[in-house]
């Protein structure tokens, strides 16, 4: 990786925010992901490689050469092959997007929302960030943030609600270990769109009288849905035991005093989200896919395939609660054997 590539990179963003649409647009889009991903993996490699180290001077230096701007706000590597750091300052620009602030490398491009989700899930499979502490501190300091805030406001807005999950779904799964604050906060969020609002009450009301559902509820319920699978996906296996152990039944023997017990109860405020979502759900329980509420290798959207999204919805919310319930028999059966 060099700044001629970077400066691809920027090339690539700038042809995407031209909107020429059609076969041009999603060539650029292929393109622009694949230079990005070229630079995470080499990143990745070169971090556990003897790849020549720079100093921050000196990328500071090339990059202000080069007529990047904004480069005072970048949280850079120190004494990192450039590989690192200039996949670092691109993964902030990805983030700078997601906050609509400014960036650096992609010159304050316009960039779909989707396709910048894309690059970011690009980025955390591509394995750079268990390279470097300074690497996972941007998961949290640069990443997190603006995830926090795109989520508590949601649009009606099936694939962007479906993108953003998919991102919490690996940050949780992947990066909880440094991301413990961060995941709890996801959590919660999680479980607080499962519990019944106003709107959804009324609907059930009016759907008894006859009343055909509106698209507005149908819409929320689908949302409501993925945010359940992406629970359902977090707890199943050993992750769910995991999580368990460490919000709700914290182990006696490593807690070194009472401040060190957990406040909140993660399973339990998720269980009971999960029985609010099933108490205003209308679904029929002929139609439940039930196979599928104890599988838990069933993949993100396996048990929508064959019912209604409402059957859906309250299919997903049963698996939750016997993973947690689960998980949290096998953590206390752990920690008191006898």
């Amino acid at each position: 990786v060099n700044l001629a590539q970077v400066s691809g990179v920027a090339s690539c963003a700038n042809a995407e925010s031209s909107n020429a649409g059609g076969v041009i647009e999603q060539t650029v889009e292929a393109g622009f992901r694949q230079v990005s991903t070229d630079i995470f993996t080499s990143a990745k490699d070169a971090s556990s490689s003897s790849s020549k180290v720079f100093t921050t001077d000196e990328i500071m230096d090339q990059l202000n050469r080069s007529g990047f701007r904004n480069i005072a706000r970048l949280r850079v590597p120190h004494d990192q092959p450039s590989e690192v750091v200039f996949a670092s300052i691109l993964f902030q620009d990805f983030c700078s997007l997601l906050a609509s602030a400014e960036v650096c490398i992609l010159r304050n491009c316009v960039i779909r929302f989707e396709l910048v989700m894309d690059l970011l899930e690009d980025a955390l499979l591509s394995g750079v960030f268990g390279s470097t502490r300074e690497m996972q501190d941007l998961l949290s300091s640069k990443l997190c943030p603006p995830i926090h805030s795109l989520i508590r406001v949601l649009p009606d807005n099936r694939l962007f609600v479906y993108r953003l999950l998919r991102v919490i779904l690996i940050l949780v799964e992947r990066f909880f270990n440094v991301l413990a604050a961060d995941t709890e906060v996801f959590l919660v969020r999680l479980a607080k769109m499962l519990e019944a609002s106003d709107e959804l009450v009324q609907a059930k009301v009016n759907r008894s009288t006859g009343v055909p559902v509106a698209a507005k509820d149908l819409g929320q319920i689908c949302t409501q849905w993925f945010a359940a699978e992406t629970l359902r996906v977090i707890m199943k296996r050993d992750h769910g035991l995991f999580l368990a152990t460490h919000f709700d039944i914290p182990d006696a023997s490593v807690a070194s005093n009472a401040d060190d017990t957990h406040k909140v109860k993660i399973m339990q405020t998720i269980v009971l989200a999960c029985i609010s979502n099933l108490t205003y759900l209308d679904f029929d329980p002929e139609r439940l896919p039930m196979v599928l509420v104890k599988n838990d290798i069933a993949p993100f959207g396996a048990i929508g395939i064959t019912t209604g999204v409402s059957e859906a919805s309250a299919a997903t919310s049963m698996s939750i609660v016997y993973s947690c319930i689960s998980s949290l028999v096998s953590c206390f059966e752990n920690q008191h054997p006898n």
